[in-house]
């Protein structure tokens, strides 16, 4: 059986960032996509290293979440800081990479990680939604 990679290869990234950021309005959370195109070792491993990587620049210990996909492999791992996990659960992560995973396989990168923001972004707005005080405007 072939498949074509071209479709899963390729990203909106346009629609992918306004996921993102239609999502972060609703939260002080933040989500991170990262499509590695060349990545061969453990996927989880190296969404570990990526998330660390954004723990110097975020506060990803908390509420920060990470989409580590590689379109060729079709595969991904989702990761939340230590604060949203022990709020969600593992069983959160697990369907939203099943419910995203089902997405890539159909050859809808796009709209696979689309969706995946969304649930992410509806987990971080119900734990840690965004302020409404005054300062909130400036977030």
């Amino acid at each position: 059986m072939t498949r074509s990679h071209r479709p899963t290869r390729h990203a909106d990234e346009r629609k992918i960032r306004d996921a993102i950021e239609a999502a972060e309005k609703r939260t002080s959370g933040k989500i991170f996509v990262t499509l590695s195109p060349d990545f061969w070792g453990e996927v989880h491993h190296g969404a570990r290293h990526a998330f660390g990587h954004l723990r110097g620049q975020h506060a990803m210990d908390e509420s920060g979440i990470l989409f580590f996909v590689v379109p060729w492999r079709r595969t991904l791992h989702v990761q939340g800081g230590a604060g949203i996990h022990s709020k969600v659960g593992q069983q959160f992560w697990d369907r939203v990479a099943h419910e995203v995973s089902q997405r890539i396989n159909a050859d809808d990168l796009t709209d696979g990680l689309i969706h995946g923001i969304e649930l992410a972004g509806d987990a971080l707005a119900q734990h840690y939604p965004r302020s409404e005080g005054p300062d909130a405007a400036k977030a």
